[in-house]
């Protein structure tokens, strides 16, 4: 997906998402003034004629983020640089802005830096922007290699890689959550993805193994029927479709007011009948 396809994706969903900013009391003055510039200059719109006023903004927001250097105070002025830079089109600053506002923001708390990397990425997915999207999850990564934040990181890295087609990264990635956290309840829902991501990669052998270890391990699993259901769908891929119905079923019995279970009942009449016109013939 090429950034510039959504650019104007991106600029309209600046304006359903907070600057992310600190409330102004807690502000250096200057960096409080230059965030109320912002405000003002987003509420005008993002047209080409108001671009000049974007540049200038953008100018000043770096004047002032290099004169407060390290201090933390400075992390708004590179919010602000970092916004000004995406409705410009100029991701790459962009993203060298933003990773330095998160810097900056670890020195006032970790958690502060998780939560804002945790809103960039998810903004980034809600609009399809996927490729920045796995840019602000790996720099997650980076900050939290390890414990929830790193879980949380790698599980949606691999469920855009999947949404982008890269079957081989989301496997990856998907499979590195279900390994290092196999009893957070975040393993439950990577399986089910990495399991697609088999499907996906035309390997629905490897899906079949996957989710057949997953009824074992989880049997009272909140998600049972979705990975039965999917089980079904990877048995019916191998051409086992005994196997197919006998999983169909066992949803459709186990499970009768799963929204899953409708399909489920489908798909076996549709197995029958072609298992019989087998036999016919």
């Amino acid at each position: 997906m090429l950034r510039e396809q959504h650019a104007a994706l991106a600029v309209l969903a600046l304006a359903a998402t907070a600057l992310g900013a600190q409330p102004a009391e807690k502000q250096h003055p200057e960096v409080a003034a230059l965030v109320k510039s912002w405000e003002d200059l987003y509420a005008k719109g993002t047209a080409f004629e108001l671009r000049a006023d974007y540049q200038r903004l953008r100018a000043k927001a770096s004047q002032l983020a290099a004169k407060l250097g390290d201090d933390p105070a400075a992390a708004d002025a590179y919010l602000v640089l970092a916004r000004c830079c995406e409705v410009l089109g100029e991701y790459p600053e962009k993203d060298t802005a933003f990773e330095r506002y998160v810097d900056l923001l670890e020195r006032r708390s970790k958690d502060l830096a998780a939560a804002a990397l945790r809103k960039e990425a998810e903004r980034l997915i809600g609009i399809r922007e996927l490729y920045p999207a796995t840019s602000v999850l790996r720099l997650m990564l980076r900050k939290f290699p390890d414990g929830p934040n790193a879980a949380w990181a790698l599980y949606r890295l691999g469920t855009t890689y999947l949404w982008m087609g890269e079957e081989e990264k989301a496997i990856e990635a998907l499979r590195e959550v279900v390994e290092r956290w196999p009893k957070d309840q975040i393993a439950v829902e990577a399986t089910l993805r990495l399991a697609r991501a088999h499907m996906a990669g035309e390997d629905p052998g490897e899906a079949v193994a996957v989710l057949e270890d997953f009824l074992k391990n989880h049997p009272k699993a909140k998600d049972r029927d979705a990975a039965l259901f999917a089980l079904g769908v990877a048995r019916q891929m191998t051409k086992d479709y005994y196997g197919a119905v006998a999983t169909f079923l066992e949803l459709a019995h186990t499970a009768p007011n799963s929204p899953y279970t409708p399909a489920a009942r489908a798909m076996v009449a549709q197995l029958r009948a072609r298992l019989i016109q087998r036999i016919a013939h």
